[in-house]
Formats: C-alpha cells, sequence, structure tokens
C-alpha cells in the first residue's frame, strides 16, 4: 500500500510539516463548503449566490446520495465547493500539487482565483500543480467546480446503466516534494512503473521505471535507489544508480532488479505481498520516495483449462461490483469499501470485475492484501455518440498508468455493450485505438472487451486479447438453463477464442416470496421473487462450474445498486440483481448458493427460510450447503438424506401440515454440529383454490398454477409440457373415492393418455387408473376401484397432438364444486370457440380502445432487406408480393441473408416520412418490424439479422416513432410470428425435439417483443401476422402466452387477432387483408381493413401492377368509417428509403380530401340500422350527426329514410358556413338536390345535423 503520512483537517486547513523526507502528502476530506449552484470564478468567496448560502459538508461528498435512489427526478448539472487552507511560509520552493481521487463527472479547478485545470471523467484519478497559484505565508482559496451532466463527449454518454454520482466523492490531498520529485503529474499515477519481466519459483527478475523531474534552473546530481523488501520488512534486493537530471524536464530512468527464490503471490492462497521504494537523495538527504506493491506472479491463458496462475490452472469466478451503497451514493468511506470486499471475501469469490469504471485506489491496495483476481475497466457502456473517443482514450491511459503496479489487476477492460454496425465503425476503431494503448503501456497484461449479444461475430467482437459476454438466461431471454448449450456453442463459432461470462443473474428483492419459480417481466415487473433469483443462479452455476473452458464468470452483482429512471421489483431506481440489498443488511438466498460452492467456510442455509407464509401444502424444500450428509426434521419427522447437485440438497415434494411447520436441517463436520432452522405458516384457505379442494404440481416455472384447474372456472386452465408431469389434489378429508371428471384443454381434438394414482400421506402413491381421454365435448368422467385417499394425482404425457398436458377443471366426487363449468358442456371444443369468437368477444371501453376506434385512419408501412430485390430475383419477376420474395422465388435461406449487406437506405428521412403522414391524415402509423423473413429494422440484442448489421449501421424505428409522435400520430408495430430465418423456428411440431426448440423461438420472440415495447416509447398498437403455420396455429396456448407478455408490458396496448390461433378475437378484428368485408354479413366487433395501394404487393415491387386511384382509396376509408371500422392503409418504401412518387402522391391527395372532410371519418360510425339512403354514398355518424359522403359523380340528389329526428341544418363539409340552401325533409326522408357543378374534386360531404 502507498505510505502517507496523515494528519488533522479542519474547514481552514493549516498545513504542519516536519521536513525529513521532502515528499508529504497531506489529505484535504473533511470539511468543505458546498452550493448546489453553477459559481462564477469571480463569484465564488461571495457568501450568498442568487439567494442560496455555502453549506458545511464533509468531502467525499456527493449531491446524489439520496435523490438518484429515488425513482424521481434528481439533479445533473454544476454545483460548486470551496475550501480556504493556509500554506507556511517556509514552505516557499517546494513544489504543491493537488490531487483528486475521483470528481464526479467533469472538474475544473482554481487556486485564490487561478485555473489549475480541468479534468473529464468520473472515476480515475488527476493531479495539478498549483505552486505558481499558490500564496505562501497566506490563506489560500481552492475552488472546484463540478458537473455530472451526460456529455457525448466524456465516458460514461449517459446515466442508463448506472448513475454517474455529481461531487467530489473521493479524497482529496496535497503533495509536497522538492524540485526534485517522482512526477505525480504523469496521469496522477505513482510515478514509478514495475514492470515483471521473468517470473519463476527460483526468481523473479522486474525493471522498474521511474520518472523524474528537476524543477531546478540548472541539471542537479542526485542518486535513484531501488529497495525491495519482504513482508517481514527485510530488503531482499536493491539497486542504485548516479542519475544527472536536466533542468525542468521530465525524464523516464530504468532500473533491474532480481529477487532470489521470491515467495509468488498466489491469489487467496497465499496474497504475498513484497514492497518497492524508489528514493531520491542527494548528499545524504532524501529528496523524495514513493513506495508501492510488489507481487511477484506469472499468469497465462489455456484453451481448456482457463486461467493459469504460477502455472496452474486457477478458475476464475465471483462478482461484479459497483461502488455505491443506499443513502450514501458513491461517496464512500475506506471502511464501507473494506465491509464490500470483506463480504464478497467471505462467499469464496477467486476473481471481481470492477464495473464498470475505475474505483477508489483503496479497493486495488485491499484486493493486492486479499488475494482477489481483478478485472479493471473504464466506462465505455452501453452506447457511443462519436464524439467521446479521446476521453475513452485518456480513461484508459489514466486506468493503465494509475494502477500498474497492483498485483491482482490481470486485465484491463475495453468495453461494455457498446455496438458497431460494421469493422470500419467508430466504436470498432476506438476500441482498437484503446487496446493500442493499453498494450503499448503495458504489454504484459490482458485486454478485454464485452458484448451483450450471444453471438462472437458482431462488428464489435474480439478486437482485445480476450472477450467477455453477458447473458442472462431465464431473466432478459430464453430459457434458465440456456447457458450451458451456449458456453459450448462459442467453440463451434470460434474455437480460439476464450470467452468470459462476463455478466449473469436475475432480479431478486428479499421482501418478495413465492411458492411457484414464475418469472417476472423483466423490465416492468414489480415483483421478483427472491426464489426465482435464487434458482437462475442454482441451474447457471452449475453450468459455469462444468465448463472449465470458461476463463471467467462473474454474478451481475454483489449488491444491488442505483439504476436513475428505473421502476423495477417494488422499489424505484434500483437494480435488484445483487446477492446482497443495497443497504448491505440482508443477504439473498442466492448469496449462500454461491458461499456453499465457493467457500471453504461451513454453509448451512434453508433457501425459503423467508417464505414463512404458505398456501401450497407441498413444497420442495431446497438447502445449501457444502456439508455431507444433511439432514431434513420437519415437524419432528427425520427424512433420509438427498444427495447435492452443486452444493443444492432437495426434498421433493414434501408435505406441510396446516398452520404451523418447524423444518431444520443438520449436518456435521470434523466432530461439530450446524443447524439451521426456520418457520412456515400453511394456510390454504387463503389460495383461492376452489372449493374443498387444494391443488399443486410439477409445473412450477410458467404461471400455469395448478390451482386454474380447481377454481370452477372454464377460462383459466392448466398446462406444461413437462415430460411426464403431475398435478395433486388434497381432499378435505381422508374419504372413498371411485371417480373423477376431468375438462381438457381442446377436448374433441386431442387425446390424452394420463393416470390416477391416489395416497393417504402424499408420499407413497397407487394407480388406480390407467387410460386416456376420450375426444368428448365437456367434462369426462372416468370410474375406478374404490380406494380410500387423502390426495389424489394426475400424470399426464401430453396428448397426440403436442406435448402439453392441459386441462380447464377437475371435479372430484362433487367435494370442489365448479360453478357454471357443469353447465357448459362445450366448453373444451375448440371447433365450438372458433364458430363463436364473434358472440364471445368483449369490446374494450378503455381510453386507448376509444382512441384507436376513433383515430379510424392508419398508414401502415412494409420494409426490409426485399425491397433490395423489388419482386425480381435471378432475372425472373415475380408477380406474387414482394415481400414474400424468398419463398415465391426459392431464394436459400444464406444467399438472401447476404441481402443485409446491401441495405443502406441513405435516404430514409423519419421526419420526412412523419411530415407526409401527418399530411395524409392519418392518426396512427404501423411499421414491420420485423416480416417473415425475420429481417429486424432495428439493433435486437437477440440476432444478427438486423439494420446493425447492414452499412446503414443502425436501426431506423427509434428515430420513426420519435418523429412520428412529434406529428401527433400513434406509433404501432407490426411483428411476424413466423421466422424463416431462425434457427429455432418450426413450420410443424411433430416430436418433443421439436417442440422444445420452437419453446426456444417463443422465446426470443418475447424478448424481442420486450425490446420493442421497451425501448422506442409508448407503442399504441402491436399488429401480429403469420399465425397460419401449424406449430403455432394447433397450439393456441401459445399465443395466449404472447399476448399474455405483451399486456404485462403496456396493458393499454392494442392487440390484433393475429397474435391468437384463430379460436378467439383480441381487440379486434384484423381478417380484412386487400378487401373490405361484406357489411351485410359484418359482426359487431371492432376491425379493420388493411389495403395496398397496388394490387398485390405490400412491399416495394419495381412493377407493381395497377395502381389504385385517390377516389378509391378515400371511398375505400369511407366504407369503413361508416361501418365502425378502420382503415390501414400500406405504402412500400424504396430500398433507398425513399417513399415513391405514386404512393406520396396519392397519401397527399387523400390528405387533402381528409383536411375538409375528416370529420365524416374521425370518431364516426355506423348509423342506425333502420337508415336506408342512396346508392352512390356512405353514410357515417357521429353523436348527433350525420354524414352523406357522395362517391357517385352522375347523381343529382341524394336521399336517406327513415329518419326520425328532423334535421337541423345540412351544410357541405368544404364550406361549412353556410347551410345548404337545397335540402327537404318531409315524413322522415331528407332529400338533398346536388348541382351540376363537381363540388369536390373525389366526393362532396354534407354534414346533417339532427334536432334533439
Amino acid at each position: 500500500m502507498r505510505t502517507f503520512k496523515k494528519f488533522l483537517v479542519t474547514a481552514c486547513l493549516a498545513l504542519t510539516f516536519g521536513l525529513t523526507h521532502a515528499r508529504q502528502v497531506k489529505p484535504l476530506t473533511g470539511q468543505w463548503q458546498f452550493i448546489k449552484s453553477d459559481v462564477s470564478v469571480k463569484d465564488s468567496t461571495k457568501d450568498t449566490i442568487d439567494g442560496k448560502s455555502w453549506q458545511t459538508v464533509t468531502v467525499p461528498h456527493t449531491w446524489n446520495a439520496k435523490d438518484a435512489q429515488s425513482g424521481g427526478e434528481y439533479y445533473t448539472g454544476t454545483a460548486c465547493y470551496r475550501k480556504t487552507v493556509d500554506i507556511p511560509a517556509d514552505l516557499k520552493g517546494k513544489r504543491i500539487f493537488i490531487r483528486f481521487e475521483g470528481v464526479g463527472q467533469v472538474a475544473d479547478v482554481y487556486i485564490n482565483g487561478k485555473k489549475a485545470g480541468s479534468h473529464k471523467g468520473a472515476y480515475s484519478a488527476f493531479c495539478y500543480e498549483i505552486t505558481p497559484g499558490v500564496e505562501f505565508g497566506q490563506t489560500n482559496t481552492i475552488f472546484v467546480r463540478a458537473n455530472n451532466e451526460p456529455r457525448p463527449d466524456v465516458i460514461p454518454v449517459n446515466h442508463n446503466l448506472f448513475m454517474v454520482f455529481g461531487g467530489i466523492y473521493r479524497p482529496v490531498s496535497l503533495i509536497i516534494t522538492d524540485d526534485i520529485h517522482i512526477t505525480p503529474t504523469d496521469y496522477a499515477s505513482p510515478g514509478i512503473y514495475i514492470r515483471q519481466n521473468s517470473v519463476t519459483e527460483e526468481k523473479a527478475d522486474i525493471t522498474v521505471t521511474a520518472k523524474l523531474k528537476n524543477d531546478n534552473m540548472a541539471s542537479r546530481q542526485v542518486q535513484m535507489r531501488t529497495i525491495v523488501k519482504d513482508a517481514q520488512d527485510k530488503v531482499v534486493a536493491t539497486k542504485s544508480s548516479d542519475l544527472t537530471l536536466p533542468s525542468m524536464v521530465v525524464n523516464s530512468y530504468k532500473q533491474s532488479l532480481t529477487v532470489e527464490n521470491p515467495t509468488l503471490w498466489h491469489g487467496r492462497k497465499n496474497p504475498y505481498l513484497y514492497s518497492l521504494t524508489v528514493q531520491l537523495t542527494s548528499e545524504g538527504n532524501v529528496l523524495d520516495e514513493v513506495t508501492e506493491p510488489l507481487g511477484l506472479r506469472y499468469y497465462s491463458m489455456d484453451k481448456q483449462k482457463g486461467f493459469i496462475l504460477n502455472g496452474e490452472p486457477y478458475r476464475l469466478y465471483g462478482v461484479c461490483r459497483h461502488q455505491e451503497w443506499k443513502d450514501h451514493g458513491s461517496a464512500l468511506t475506506n471502511e464501507q469499501h473494506k465491509t464490500d470486499f470483506d463480504m464478497i471475501y467471505d462467499i469464496g469469490a477467486t476473481s471481481i470485475r470492477l464495473a464498470h469504471y475505475q474505483q477508489a485506489e483503496f479497493v486495488y491496495d485491499y484486493c493486492d492484501k486479499l488475494g482477489f483476481i481483478i478485472w479493471a475497466e473504464v466506462p465505455f457502456v452501453n452506447t457511443w455518440k462519436g464524439q467521446e473517443g479521446e476521453n475513452a482514450k485518456q480513461q484508459i491511459r489514466e486506468l493503465v498508468r494509475q494502477n500498474y503496479n497492483h498485483p491482482s489487476i490481470f486485465v484491463w477492460g475495453l468495453h461494455n455493450e457498446v455496438y458497431g454496425s460494421s469493422t470500419m465503425s467508430y466504436p470498432v476503431q476506438v476500441t482498437k485505438e484503446m487496446h493500442d494503448i493499453a498494450k503499448t503501456e503495458d504489454p504484459d497484461r490482458f485486454t478485454v472487451s464485452v458484448s451483450g449479444y450471444g453471438s462472437l461475430k458482431r462488428p464489435m467482437d474480439c478486437h482485445a486479447d480476450l472477450q467477455g459476454n453477458n447473458r442472462y438466461f431465464g431473466w432478459y431471454y430464453g430459457a434458465p438453463d440456456g447457458l450451458g448449450p451456449w458456453i459450448e456453442g462459442t467453440r463451434k463459432v470460434r474455437p480460439d477464442t476464450l470467452v468470459s461470462v462476463s455478466e449473469y443473474g436475475a432480479g431478486g428483492n428479499p421482501d418478495h416470496q413465492a411458492e411457484n419459480l414464475t418469472k417476472a417481466n423483466p423490465i416492468s415487473g414489480q415483483f421478483f421473487s427472491e426464489q426465482y433469483q435464487a434458482m437462475i443462479h442454482e441451474v447457471q452455476w452449475a453450468q459455469i462450474e462444468e465448463h472449465p473452458i470458461v476463463w471467467s464468470s462473474y454474478v451481475w452483482n454483489m449488491f444491488d445498486f442505483c439504476v436513475p429512471g428505473w421502476n423495477r421489483g417494488g422499489v424505484k431506481g434500483l437494480n435488484h440483481k445483487g446477492l446482497v440489498t443495497y443497504d448491505r443488511k440482508t443477504k439473498k438466498a442466492a448469496f449462500y448458493m454461491y458461499k456453499a460452492n465457493w467457500s471453504d467456510d461451513p454453509v448451512l442455509y434453508i433457501r425459503d427460510k423467508r417464505l414463512k407464509e404458505r398456501t401450497n401444502p407441498a413444497a420442495d424444500i431446497v438447502v445449501y450447503s457444502n456439508l455431507k450428509d444433511v439432514t431434513l426434521t420437519l415437524n419432528g419427522k427425520d427424512f433420509d438424506s438427498v444427495n447435492p447437485d452443486h452444493c443444492v440438497f432437495t426434498w421433493q415434494d414434501v408435505v406441510l401440515e396446516s398452520g404451523k411447520n418447524t423444518v431444520k436441517v443438520t449436518a456435521t463436520r470434523d466432530g461439530k454440529t450446524f443447524t439451521d432452522t426456520c418457520t412456515w405458516n400453511v394456510d390454504p384457505s387463503k389460495a383461492d383454490l376452489g372449493k374443498g379442494v387444494i391443488a399443486s404440481s410439477s409445473e412450477t416455472s410458467k404461471g400455469n398454477i395448478a390451482r386454474n384447474a380447481a377454481d370452477g372456472k372454464t377460462n383459466t386452465y392448466w398446462s406444461t409440457n413437462e415430460r411426464n408431469p403431475w398435478i395433486r389434489f388434497e381432499l378435505k378429508e381422508p374419504k372413498e373415492v371411485d371417480e373423477i371428471s376431468i375438462l381438457w384443454y381442446n377436448s374433441s381434438e386431442r387425446v390424452y393418455p394420463f393416470e390416477i394414482e391416489t395416497s393417504l400421506d402424499g408420499q407413497t402413491w397407487k394407480q388406480a387408473l390407467s387410460t386416456k381421454s376420450r375426444s368428448e365435448k365437456g367434462f369426462e368422467t372416468y370410474k375406478f376401484d374404490p380406494v380410500k385417499a387423502k390426495y389424489v394425482r394426475i400424470k399426464g404425457h401430453g396428448n397426440n397432438k403436442t406435448a402439453f398436458t392441459a386441462m380447464y377443471e377437475v371435479k372430484l366426487d362433487g367435494l370442489a364444486p365448479v360453478g357454471d363449468a357443469e353447465l357448459d358442456k362445450s366448453a373444451g371444443d375448440t371447433q365450438k370457440v372458433e364458430k363463436d369468437k364473434y358472440e364471445t368477444w368483449v369490446r374494450r371501453t378503455d381510453s386507448a380502445a376509444e382512441k384507436w376506434r376513433d383515430n379510424r385512419f392508419g398508414q401502415f408501412i412494409h420494409w426490409g432487406i426485399y425491397s433490395l430485390l423489388g419482386g425480381e430475383y435471378d432475372g425472373k419477376t415475380y408477380d406474387y408480393a414482394a415481400e414474400w420474395i424468398q419463398v415465391s422465388a426459392r431464394i436459400p435461406g444464406d444467399e438472401y441473408a447476404k441481402l443485409a449487406n446491401e441495405f443502406n437506405p441513405e435516404k430514409f428521412d423519419a421526419k420526412r416520412w412523419a411530415k407526409l403522414f401527418k399530411q395524409a391524415g392519418v392518426k396512427y402509423v404501423v411499421i414491420t418490424t420485423k416480416h417473415h423473413d425475420g429481417f429486424c429494422l432495428w439493433d435486437s440484442k437477440y440476432t444478427e439479422f438486423d439494420m446493425a448489421s447492414t452499412p446503414y449501421g443502425k436501426g431506423v424505428l427509434k428515430e420513426l416513432a420519435d418523429a412520428v409522435r412529434a406529428e401527433g400520430i400513434d406509433m404501432g408495430f407490426y411483428y411476424s410470428i413466423i421466422d424463416w430465418n431462425h434457427p429455432d423456428y418450426k413450420y410443424a411440431i411433430k416430436s418433443d425435439a421439436d417442440r422444445k426448440q420452437y419453446r426456444r423461438y417463443l422465446d426470443y420472440m418475447k424478448d424481442q417483443l420486450t425490446e420493442l415495447m421497451t425501448e422506442f416509447g409508448e407503442i399504441k398498437i402491436l399488429w401480429f401476422d403469420g399465425r397460419w403455420d401449424p406449430a403455432y396455429k394447433q397450439n393456441p396456448e401459445y399465443g395466449i402466452e404472447i399476448e399474455a407478455h405483451c399486456r404485462e408490458l403496456n396493458p393499454d396496448v392494442i392487440i390484433n387477432d393475429r397474435v391468437r390461433a384463430y379460436d378467439s378475437l383480441a381487440d379486434y378484428d384484423a381478417q380484412y387483408e386487400r378487401r373490405l368485408p361484406n357489411t351485410e354479413k359484418l359482426a359487431s366487433v371492432d376491425w379493420e381493413s388493411c389495403m395496398t395501394i397496388p394490387k398485390k404487393t405490400w412491399g416495394y415491387h419495381k412493377a407493381p401492377g395497377d395502381w389504385k386511384s385517390s377516389k378509391t382509396i378515400v371511398e375505400m376509408l369511407a366504407k369503413c368509417a361508416s361501418h365502425s371500422g378502420n382503415f390501414l392503409l400500406n405504402i412500400g418504401p424504396k430500398p433507398d428509403g425513399s417513399i415513391r412518387e405514386e404512393e406520396a402522391t396519392r397519401l397527399k391527395t387523400v390528405g387533402e380530401w381528409m383536411d375538409r372532410n375528416g370529420q365524416a371519418i374521425y370518431g364516426c360510425s355506423k348509423p342506425d340500422d333502420h337508415l336506408t339512403f342512396s346508392k352512390g354514398i356512405q353514410l357515417s355518424a357521429k353523436d348527433d350527426k350525420l354524414f352523406a359522403m357522395i362517391f357517385d359523380a352522375d347523381v343529382d340528389k341524394v336521399t336517406i329514410e327513415g329518419m326520425y329526428k328532423k334535421p337541423e341544418s345540412v351544410v357541405l363539409l368544404s364550406s361549412p358556413d353556410a347551410n345548404w340552401p337545397a335540402w327537404d325533409y318531409s315524413n322522415g326522408k331528407l332529400t338533398i338536390e346536388l348541382p351540376e357543378k363537381q363540388l369536390d374534386p373525389i366526393a362532396p360531404v354534407f354534414q346533417i345535423t339532427l334536432d334533439d
């Protein structure tokens, strides 16, 4: 550790110096004055600024200690600090420096009104000489302006991943040296650099470089001496050199030394530290000296064994750490830092990723002592702006120089989740330059960069020595057990690339306890159960441990931390992925799982001990322990021991008693007994499981909980695609049972093989029946020999069409009345549901639905890489829809995917598009984010087949959505269920393997829909397509799952019926594609017609065929509005991003008509059925008005009969100020006479106001 002399600091600091050594370091922590205002230098001595007064604070200090964590508004901007310091007159002739360990994030430093320097970057130290500005023998004022606003030229460029706390949040010190000194201003480094040239068990050859400066006017003779001492303070190596230092410049000087038979620094096993001191002397006087830690070690990487330390494999597993505490922010004391790292040491971690920035100097010193292997990095994270390159290079240089001598550091991190569209893009070039800087500064350590994608083929990947990938299976995407297959797949993609799982984990709130392991929505969910988080870590640590090819793995995160603006997991402003809570008071269950696996200290911990209140009488009791022969005792009854899986002991399906249950686990080691206990209270009545039946099941992870099969409802069900699943029902009391009735899901089309088993104790089971369902409508009753039972269990095996076992409702001998289900004999008949879907549809009456109806007119956009072909391939023109050309031309997938390499829509102008849509009069826009070809118009984390991989290099959705909303138009997204590009997409499901594969694709869909609904502002409409393939069509539960996921993300979103597999409607009927409905048979539901302007194609086609006229388009729109429907008019932009003139002209013409007559469309619906009217017109209604839209140019009058209310007025909408003179009303019939002259180039509209 660096050696500093310490002294007391007061608000006005008087410096006193002993002169034994010329260098002294005086802390300036403690009391400073602070004002949250942008103060000019000339005003910095005033007591009040704009009515605000300076207040006394203690440095380290941040002004965001609480507001950033509130989840609401927080201050980013400029605030100022000042402090007075008395500098004695006898120091004149010395050099005075001021050093800041960290200021968030841009700092301007002044001494007595003179600027000492400016620094950009919140996490690295900086040091300025202030000698010219010091008034010796006087009181000196230090003034600091700090600013933590995000800015494009300083990394990080935003606060999206973590908070950049404002303030002087780390220690400050004055450094006083002789004129001849080791420079403290070489990027605020120690000024000496210890390179370990060759280290073995026999000897260690090192080279020390010192940067020395002589501030005298003439050259000076000095002696440079390097001294290495062991841990017992014994000198083991020394070297002296006589030097002539030239005047006024900094020069580097090297010395080489050898330590014989060194004790190696070997991580946690033996973190042995030498000390190395560089001393400058002249004529027996010590002019300056600096002492640094020296841990002698050597390391390498092996493709099969991972990290090798001192010739031995050394697994790197551990955690990431943010430098902040609740109510303290980043202004931490060394004692708080120590608490964090002692806790990390306690869990047994061998390595730490100090993410995502340089941390306090104490941290690196303490890690050297504890033996952690450290990944140190700079905050080039999340995104890039194109202006931050110089600052990123500055910060990597600062990181390396300031921490060069720490033996704990083995790798320099260059970036985290920053992406470029090609290897020539800006962030790639910056990364390469940062790598070159790091390797030039430090040739012996590795560099690493990190991607949030699973692929190793993106343009930003593999430009460092090592590659890290952040993988959140089971949380943001995929299944919890997807990590292992991903690890194995990396070797197929890049056999020679060493890969780290640089982040993994899930959110968990210890206040959230759940019996079912149901995944929350990670973006907007408010319930993050501790159990689900623990399960994720159980599964994924096991997979990591079994793959030593992973050179390191890091849990994200050791501690909860602040993310401003987040509202997740029940606490605003917080990321809950920590193993320990933000206040450091609670260790979550997963903490003990890791401690059991990583630490040699005895661990025995009941995972669900905080789940005290329960409703389910059956439970898996999970215990974490690294002890052997763990035994379980429940309510005094002993259970046999079970074999652990990676230190996880699980007693499955243990029956609990109603009321209080005492759980105790016991184990021994070396003759000492360890126990852990907890108490659970079971109250089945609180489960709302139906009358008389308590239900549980093997299915615990998908939200299809057992009570759905015993709740008396036929619109809920229990379903699972697990192999050999079961669902169990507990009776009120043991009784004789001889039959069971089951209402199967889709009963008339599926055959379900199953067994009925009974039990008196819930442990020993006896088969009562083995049979299969009979494909009947409604409940099927199965009889068997009478048997006394307390529990009845149904064991399933899927069905004849899918792997799912699914049922709506179960009846057990009348003990569980099922309400209306008994009367609904056709509830399981999907064909009946299909037939009656219009009758069962329920109209939404919320404001979002009302607004969608009132909008009436929308803009559809089909755009993607298919536009490059324009309906032509290999010299042939395909008349069918251009967006289907991959199929119609039978283009191989690999060949088709190459189109992405050519897609560069340089003429795309989102604002120009939006202004055209506004001009057209549309009220909502829907764009194809992903069509059937799978190509994505945004930069998706889950595929490389997207805009980011094109020459254009970035997504278009954000820009378009912002532009559309700026014009007052609602934004909607089209998303295809079909994906011809995705490897897991299946046309049909024919086996269990197919089903598992399609399950992965469904998770992919949900992940992408989460992106679409959370990263582009509020999406008002989701327009699904492609439900016709058998894999989706024949498994309606998939559609229910997708729809539920979307509504969880945004309950107000409008979703079309194509999300469902034909069996029912969602919010509206979207079946009318390139056609209008038969209005005589139109059901009373919300509906929409989507229409092309050319005859056949949606996407851009070079030969589109006949174009609809503007009048035809308007008439279609009018017909929709006059029958209570919406009209979605499509365009297909060209591959360069421009809109072809034929479409733009028609949109403008339609818009001109809407300007005159839009009142007849917006908010209008079908008039009363008893009205009859002339052919050639469309009649719409709104409030007390009718609108007659006349499209037949040959008519000379309009008649409307059946009008029970007399018209109050009739006006031509294009001239609304004048009452139309030629109309007559008699006996319920209105006649409007028309002149011979044309009233409107498309269709005149008469507004008829009725008299109440």
